[in-house]
């Protein structure tokens, strides 16, 4: 699982409340990970592949992935990749948590630096 080394950012490890299951964000570098992983309790098998892929050229910002109780959604907060004005280029994803079926993105541009998502119910 990425760890972020931000003060800030509480970590991408995140519950559902309907399933036995943890989604955690990681991927091939520490620096810019990209997936998301569904662990469903006790079966190491769903450790095999991601549930998830971000889109070419988006990396998870701030704890990255959280899971709304009330839509049973995986909320992913991004930006684009890389430094400087990278930073300005912000994506919300939001994805079906049972398939990993993006079911909705918002876009919008701005130095925001979201760093975690946060519900009401």
């Amino acid at each position: 699982p990425y760890a972020s080394w931000y003060a800030w950012e509480p970590g991408s490890l995140t519950a559902s409340t309907t399933e036995n299951v943890i989604y955690f964000v990681s991927g091939s570098s520490s620096w810019s990970p990209n997936q998301i992983y569904k662990y469903v309790i006790g079966d190491e098998t769903s450790l095999n592949q991601p549930l998830i892929t971000l889109p070419e050229k988006k990396v998870f910002y701030g704890s990255g992935l959280r899971f709304d109780p009330v839509k049973k959604q995986l909320v992913a907060t991004t930006v684009q990749s890389g430094w400087g004005d990278n930073y300005k280029y912000n994506s919300l994803y939001f994805y079906n948590a049972t398939n990993g079926d993006k079911v909705k993105e918002i876009n919008f541009e701005g130095f925001y630096f979201p760093a975690v998502a946060v519900f009401q119910q």
